[in-house]
C-alpha cells in the first residue's frame, strides 16, 4: 500500500515537472496557501490579543462593527476583485492597451464605490449605534470603520489585479508584510484607545497595504510592457455592467440569505441556544472551505486566459483539476470533523457534544458549497455570471423555504437549518453542472463546424 502510494505520487511529481504550466499552477496554489495562513494565523493571533485587552463587551463591539463593515464592503466591491482577476489574466497577453484600461477603470471604480459606501456609513453611524446596536459608544468606532470601507474597496481591486496576473508569491510576501505591520498598530491601538485605536491601527494599516500593492504594482506592470490609462478607461464601462454588476449581486445574494436562515433560526424554539450551537458547527464550516476558497484565486485566472485564447483542451484540464482540488481537500478536512464531531463539539462546554449530528450535516453542507464555488469561478470565467446569478436566486429561495419549513413546521432547530442548506445545495449544483454540461457540448459542436468549414475552403483552393 505504501508502495503504491509513493508510486502515484512520484507519478504526479513527473507529470508536474514535465509541464511549466503545471509547475506555474501548483506554484500558485503553494504560494496562495502559504500566503493565506501566515496571514490568517498573525490576525487570529491578533484577535486573541485584542480581545483580552478590551473584554468581553469592547470586543461585542468590536465583532458587531467589524460585520457590519464586511456587509457594506459586499456592496463597495461591486465584484471589481473577481472583474479584474478574470479580464487582465484574459488580456493581459493579447491586449495591453486594454488591460491598462480595465486596470484603469477598476481602480476609478472602486474609489467611487468605496467613497460612496463610506460616507453613507459615516452618516448613518448615529442611526447604526442608538437604533440597531443600542450603544452610543459605538459612533465613533463606526465613524472611524468607514474609512476601511474605502480602503478595503481599494485594495480589494489591487488585489484583484496582481492576481489577474497570477503573481502569487508577490502577493504572499505583500500580504505577510501587511501583517506583521499592522498587528502591532492594531494592538497597540487596543491598548491604549480601545475600540478606537484598533480601527485606527487597521485603517493605518490598510494604508500601508494600498502603498504596498502599488508598488507591486506599478513593478510588474512596467515588467509586461502595460501602462494604466485612466484617461480612456470609461470605454470598458460595458465590463461593468456585464461581468462586474451580476458578480456583485452573486456575492450579495450570500449575506442576506444567511441573514434571514439565522432569524428563522433564532425566532424558533430556543432560538438564541439552537444559534449558539450552530455558531460553534460553523468554525467546522470555515475549515473545510478554507483551501477551497484559496485555491480559486489561482484557478480563475488561468480559467479565464485559456478560454479567451480558445484552448479548450487547457480549459476543461484545468476544470478538472480544479474540481479535484477542490473536492478532496474539502473532503479531507471534513472527514475528520465527522468522525470526531460529539468530540469537537463537546469541546464548545455543557450540551454540546450531544448536537454532534449539526457538526456533521454542517460539514456536508460545506462540501457541497466548495463545489458550489468551484463551478461558480467556470461560469465566471466564460462569460456566464447573469446566470450564475440567476442559479443562486433560485438556491437562495430553495434555503429560505427550506429552512423555514425544517425550523418552524418540522422543530428541528439547528439540525434542521443544516439539513436545509444540504436541501438547496443539491439542487443548484446539479442545475450548475446540466448547463455546463449542455454549454461545453454547444462549443465542441460550433468548434467541430469551424473546423469542416476551413477544411472545405481549403479543398476549394
Amino acid at each position: 500500500m505504501k508502495r503504491r502510494i509513493t508510486g502515484c505520487l512520484r507519478g504526479i511529481n513527473q507529470k508536474i515537472n514535465r509541464s511549466e504550466f503545471a509547475k506555474k499552477l501548483m506554484g500558485g496554489v503553494f504560494w496562495s496557501l502559504s500566503g493565506s495562513v501566515l496571514s490568517r494565523g498573525m490576525m487570529m493571533a491578533s484577535n486573541i490579543l485584542v480581545a483580552r485587552i478590551l473584554g468581553k463587551v469592547s470586543y461585542g463591539g468590536l465583532a458587531i462593527i467589524q460585520s457590519t463593515v464586511v456587509m457594506a464592503g459586499i456592496f463597495a466591491g461591486f465584484g471589481i476583485k473577481d472583474t479584474c482577476r478574470k479580464f487582465i489574466a484574459a488580456l493581459k497577453t493579447s491586449d495591453k492597451e486594454k488591460t491598462g484600461r480595465v486596470m484603469g477603470l477598476c481602480i476609478m471604480f472602486a474609489v467611487f464605490s468605496g467613497g460612496v459606501i463610506a460616507v453613507i456609513m459615516n452618516i448613518a453611524a448615529p442611526f447604526l449605534a442608538e437604533k440597531l446596536f443600542n450603544s452610543k459608544s459605538l459612533v465613533t468606532p463606526l465613524r472611524i470603520s468607514s474609512l476601511l470601507i474605502f480602503i478595503n474597496g481599494i485594495v480589494g481591486a489591487q488585489m484583484g489585479i496582481i492576481t489577474g496576473f497570477e503573481c502569487f508569491r508577490q502577493d504572499a510576501v505583500r500580504g505577510v508584510i501587511s501583517n506583521i505591520i499592522t498587528v502591532p498598530l492594531v494592538m497597540t491601538g487596543a491598548y491604549f484607545r480601545g475600540i478606537n485605536g484598533v480601527f485606527t491601527g487597521l485603517a493605518v494599516g490598510g494604508a500601508i497595504n494600498i502603498l504596498l500593492y502599488y508598488l507591486f504594482i506599478r513593478n510588474i506592470a512596467r515588467k509586461q510592457g502595460i501602462r494604466i490609462s485612466y484617461r480612456s478607461a470609461l470605454g470598458e464601462m460595458n465590463i461593468l455592467l456585464g461581468f462586474s454588476l451580476p458578480a456583485a449581486l452573486v456575492s450579495m445574494m450570500m449575506a442576506p440569505t444567511t441573514w434571514i436562515c439565522n432569524s428563522i433560526l433564532v425566532r424558533g424554539n430556543h432560538g438564541l441556544t439552537e444559534m449558539g450551537i450552530l455558531e460553534a458547527a460553523n468554525q467546522g464550516r470555515l475549515m473545510v472551505l478554507f483551501v477551497p476558497g484559496t485555491v480559486s484565486l489561482v484557478f480563475l485566472p488561468a480559467l479565464s486566459r485559456f478560454f479567451a485564447s480558445k484552448q479548450l483542451i487547457e480549459f476543461k484540464r484545468v476544470f478538472r483539476v480544479n474540481i479535484l482540488i477542490t473536492v478532496s481537500s474539502a473532503v479531507v478536512v471534513a472527514l475528520p470533523l465527522i468522525v470526531f464531531s460529539k468530540f469537537i463539539m463537546g469541546l464548545y462546554g455543557n450540551g454540546f457534544a450531544e448536537k454532534g449530528i449539526i457538526l456533521v450535516l454542517v460539514s456536508l453542507a460545506a462540501v457541497l458549497k466548495a463545489v458550489n464555488d468551484a463551478l461558480i469561478v467556470v461560469y465566471y470565467s466564460i462569460n456566464r455570471v447573469w446566470t450564475a446569478f440567476v442559479f443562486n436566486f433560485i438556491w437562495s429561495n430553495i434555503c429560505i423555504w427550506s429552512t423555514y419549513v425544517m425550523v418552524h413546521t418540522a422543530a428541528m432547530g439547528a439540525k434542521g437549518y443544516a439539513a436545509a442548506l444540504i436541501l438547496s445545495y443539491i439542487p443548484h449544483i446539479s442545475f450548475m453542472i446540466l448547463y455546463l454540461l449542455y454549454f461545453f457540448k454547444k462549443l465542441d459542436r460550433s468548434t467541430q463546424s469551424a473546423k469542416s468549414d476551413s477544411n472545405i475552403d481549403i479543398n476549394r483552393v
